[in-house]
């Protein structure tokens, strides 16, 4: 697969927004690009991460002096045309603090399915969180800890598979606790092996 993101800035305040771009890879190459929104404009910049000259995989920040509504497509394309998803910003104070538990339902790592779990330390502090990892009978099959420096990005490869050792797991879900630290934004990306077709995962709490 070779993904590439579309992020798409609305600007639903009344006045001239001038927003930022802040692109962070996952081997911390970082860009920027400031976007000014004239009144209800609404901007898509194709391919963000190209378009600052950068390749990779990593996290988008967007910082606007008025209310401003981010969201982006991650997609791949094919001989039939496009196929991703949708991932919706999430706001500074809707992230998982020290305390919190964030769940992730729905995930799935058989022979037609695969699952990565993503951590976002989106905070100046640095962070531990502990992974739980179940079946959808409820049992716990593994339960990693991670530390996330500020603003980083980790992402679990197929963590069912790789640490909980299964491949037959049709309906399990995962729990994230913030041990210490803050800011933090957990996904799961569930991925068609006969496509590589994407469904998001967002976090609840």
């Amino acid at each position: 697969s070779t993904w590439r993101t579309d992020l798409c800035l609305l600007n639903r305040s009344g006045e001239i927004a001038t927003a930022e771009v802040r692109y962070r890879s996952d081997n911390g190459t970082t860009g920027n690009q400031t976007v000014v929104l004239e009144r209800g404009e609404q901007r898509a910049l194709v391919d963000v991460v190209a378009g600052l000259g950068l390749t990779g995989s990593g996290s988008l920040q967007v910082v606007s002096d008025q209310p401003v509504l981010a969201s982006s497509r991650t997609y791949n394309t094919g001989d039939d045309g496009t196929y991703g998803q949708l991932i919706d910003a999430v706001p500074v104070d809707s992230s998982a603090s020290v305390g919190d538990t964030v769940w992730l339902p729905q995930l799935r790592q058989n022979g037609a399915f695969r699952t990565n779990i993503g951590v976002l330390n989106s905070s100046h502090l640095t962070a531990r969180v502990h992974i739980r990892l179940f079946d959808g009978d409820g049992t716990e099959l593994a339960a990693p800890r991670r530390t996330v420096a500020p603003m980083e990005r980790i992402q679990l490869q197929e963590p069912l598979s790789r640490i909980a050792g299964r491949d037959d797991i049709d309906g399990g879900y995962a729990t994230v606790t913030v041990e210490s630290g803050g800011g933090i934004i957990v996904y799961a990306s569930v991925v068609d092996n006969a496509t590589n077709d994407p469904t998001t995962v967002p976090m609840k709490f």
